[in-house]
């Protein structure tokens, strides 16, 4: 099923659109005359990459508005929404797996990733997703996402602790 996202957004011009952290480290948009304070950002296709499209949001997730992309933007406006779309997405890669344990229903996971090395919990399994082509999502007690882009290039130690969670 294809979605017309045009035909559910209002697109947003980047000359009338400035974006800027206020001194409490909120990010604000003004849009013309209005302006929103504490928005968020999110893109529409965060893993695959596939669309530039970011939806802006206010603190309580209503949809403000579209941008096609980051292009156009004046450049403080353009740097403060990459900064804000690197913080929001930022998702070490789970390159090897070294332990996972269990206790009281919580998984404790010690790994390394292209980040460095990460200990972590996971509250629940529903927690650790598969997504298409096999890609894997864990989401950690504290929020933070990990990812594992190929179970398959996992030495076989690693896939095999994964699973277990699965």
């Amino acid at each position: 099923m294809e979605t017309d996202l045009g035909a559910q957004a209002e697109f947003l011009e980047p000359d009338g659109v400035r974006v800027k952290l206020d001194d409490q480290g909120r990010l604000c948009l003004r849009l013309g005359e209005e302006t929103h304070v504490d928005i968020k950002v999110a893109r529409a296709f965060p893993l695959s990459g596939r669309a530039p499209f970011v939806s802006l949001l206010t603190s309580e997730g209503k949809e403000i508005g579209v941008l096609r992309g980051l292009e156009g933007l004046d450049p403080l406006s353009r740097k403060t929404l990459e900064g804000e779309l690197e913080r929001a997405y930022f998702m070490p890669e789970i390159t090897r797996v070294l332990d996972i344990n269990e206790r009281y229903g919580v998984s404790r996971w010690v790994c390394e990733t292209d980040r460095g090395a990460r200990t972590f919990e996971v509250r629940d399994k529903e927690d650790v997703r598969i997504l298409g082509g096999g890609k894997i999502v864990v989401l950690d007690a504290d929020g933070n996402r990990y990812f594992i882009s190929d179970p398959h290039r996992l030495d076989r130690a690693s896939q095999m602790l994964v699973e277990t969670q699965l």
